[in-house]
């Protein structure tokens, strides 16, 4: 009886240590960030028309019709490989700025807004960083366009499961160039759930690394999103979009 207590006890310390491990390999401000109180901030809707610029429209008018809202972050590590002892553990697969480019083909966090909507299959005539409408959700300069998913090309990054017709893409901008992607689907009738296709395109960059991209992916309402930004842009990464409910 004594063996087996003792041996429970190393369990216990190993699993300790692991999760201890866990938390340091995640960082202390990731596991505050998601287990944050209060309503999330709210992310600029989409304009009207994709390069057509205009005000963002009031809540009322972007709220979709239904319930409350329902908002559930979800947290997804890469796989790790621990050691014998169960004491430290490395992400099992590491990937790193090459991967990210070889990923979007050729998209990057630093592209200005000119070079972003030449590379898309379908450019949007005319658009410009002084024709971007403001995302007054972030601090400072913050600009954004949008696309329909199914417009995306190559930063679909290979999905293939079904997506509401109503999904869309996110760009967003500062001076310096792209900051962020922000993938927002949503389900209708010919597609009941998104769930697949979120998953999809979040396996897709967890793998890369932290100092590449940060990658989060949350629901808010019926929508899924998956938000993947430039590190760099320390500020924005604890915001995320909210879906309103009227």
């Amino acid at each position: 009886m004594v063996c087996g207590r003792g041996a429970n006890r190393g369990i216990g310390r190993a699993l300790v240590r692991a999760v201890a491990a866990l938390v340091m390999l995640l960082g202390a401000g990731d596991w505050a960030a998601f287990g944050q109180n209060g309503p999330p901030m709210r992310a600029s809707p989409p304009i009207a028309d994709p390069g057509v610029v205009s005000p963002p429209p009031t809540a009322s008018a972007e709220a979709p019709k239904g319930g409350g809202v329902d908002r559930l972050r979800m947290l997804s590590p890469p796989p790790l490989q621990w050691d014998h002892a169960m004491v430290t553990g490395l992400p099992a697969l590491h990937q790193g700025r090459s991967d990210f480019l070889a990923l979007t083909d050729g998209f990057a966090f630093g592209m200005n807004v000119r070079d972003v909507n030449a590379a898309l299959p379908r450019p949007i005539p005319s658009l410009a960083w002084a024709s971007l409408p403001q995302a007054t959700e972030f601090v400072g300069d913050v600009r954004y366009f949008w696309i329909y998913l199914a417009d995306a090309g190559s930063l679909r990054v290979g999905s293939s499961a079904c997506v509401g017709s109503g999904s869309y893409l996110v760009l967003f901008f500062t001076p310096k160039g792209l900051v962020r992607l922000s993938y927002r689907l949503t389900p209708d009738v010919t597609c009941r759930s998104v769930a697949a296709a979120a998953t999809e395109i979040f396996a897709r960059y967890v793998t890369i690394g932290r100092e590449v991209a940060y990658s989060v992916h949350y629901r808010t309402g019926s929508a899924d999103v998956i938000d993947v930004t430039d590190p760099n842009a320390g500020f924005m990464i604890p915001v995320h979009w909210q879906q309103l409910a009227r």
